[in-house]
This record gives C-alpha cells, structure tokens and sequence, in this order.
C-alpha cells in the first residue's frame, strides 16, 4: 500500500518530553480535536496487544540459554530477575483492558509524541499515522502526562495505567523476541539491550 501526502513547511518538535507550556497546550488543543472529530468507517480498531499466556510463553523460553549472540544471556539473566514484576505487570493490563469498554473510543493517532509533531506557522500538526485507531483518548495522552501536563487533558487515570503497562509488555516481548535470537552485536543490539533494561527497571508510575 502506499500513501502520498504534500510536503509540509516546518520543524519537528523534537524527540523527548513536552519542555515549554505552548507546545503543550498546542498539543493539548490538536488532540481535543483529533478526539472530537467522526471516526471514517473503516478506521482500525485498537485491541490488547499482550495475550494471556505471554509470561507463560516468556518463561518457557527463558529456561533455554540465548546464546545466539552477545547479549542473549545478559538480557535474559535481566528478564527472569523480574518475572514476577511481570507476571504483575499482566494481570494488571487483562484486569485495566476489561475497563477499556467503560471509556468513550475516539480517533487516536497512536504515537503523537515530539518526534511524530511538526511545528508550522499554523500550530501544530501531526505526522506519521500508520498507527491511528479507535481507542480510548489516552492512548494519545502519555506524552502530556509523562511531561508534567495531566491537567490539559483531564485523563482517566485507569487508562492511563492501562497504555503506559501496554508499552512495557509490548517492548519486553519484543526484545525477548530479539536477543533470543541471532544477533551481532552492533549499536542497534546495544541501544535495544539498554532500552530493555530501562523498560525493567522504570517505577510503576501509573499503578492501579
């Protein structure tokens, strides 16, 4: 499939957290309307993205050596510490998923953070939607709360456990996906190793 857009005049706002009270309440105005606006009929629909068996499936795996590549076992050493936390981690995101039906479902862009946002003349205008869906409007709102800006956007604080525990899981399975298998060793195994051990070790900031 490919998908055309015109060229669009401006800067991207940057690749980190929201640092300035305009680009906030900028933010915070382009999803209120993302959020209002009539969902097209064929828009995906967002679903729970970790199944019930995951850590049965993880533990199954981590009884095995990942001596695929350098940092297998050093990945997986870090992993099975924390089995339990994911265990916990889980069963929280099934017992917040089975909430989700109670929260109104809206346009959601998916990955509005400061990378995904380009600055105009205009305000500010998001890009790259290959992940939009109908959804909660938290599912939008990580980037506001994360900075310090909860009280733009008024969240369900239910719902936003439920995404903030949805990327964690989501990036566990994926690189216990990655360093179980053949790797080399280069910058990208490296910054996905140290990603991996700041997705373990970050606090339960959004606990229910």
């Amino acid at each position: 499939m490919v998908s055309c857009t015109r060229w669009l005049q401006g800067t991207v706002a940057g690749s980190g957290p929201i640092e300035n009270d305009w680009l906030a309440t900028s933010n915070a105005a382009a999803l209120a309307r993302l959020h209002a606006a009539q969902a097209p009929r064929q828009i995906p629909v967002w679903r729970r993205l970790v199944e019930d068996d995951f850590c049965d499936r993880l533990e199954q795996s981590l009884r095995r050596p990942w001596t695929a590549g350098p940092y297998g076992e050093q990945a997986r050493r870090a992993i099975a510490a924390r089995i339990s936390d994911i265990r916990r981690w889980t069963a929280s995101y099934h017992r917040l998923c089975r909430r989700a039906s109670d929260s109104p479902w809206v346009p959601t862009h998916g990955e509005p953070h400061t990378a995904n946002q380009v600055i105009t003349e205009s305000g500010v205008v998001f890009v790259d939607w290959e992940t939009v869906a109908l959804a909660p409007r938290e599912r939008d709102l990580r980037t506001l709360v994360d900075s310090g800006y909860a009280d733009l956007v008024a969240p369900d604080w239910a719902m936003i456990a439920m995404f903030d525990v949805e990327w964690r899981l989501d990036e566990l399975s994926q690189y216990s996906t990655w360093f179980a298998s053949p790797h080399r060793g280069t910058e990208s195994d490296r910054v996905a190793l140290e990603a991996l051990f700041e997705e373990l070790d970050r606090p339960d900031v959004f606990a229910d």
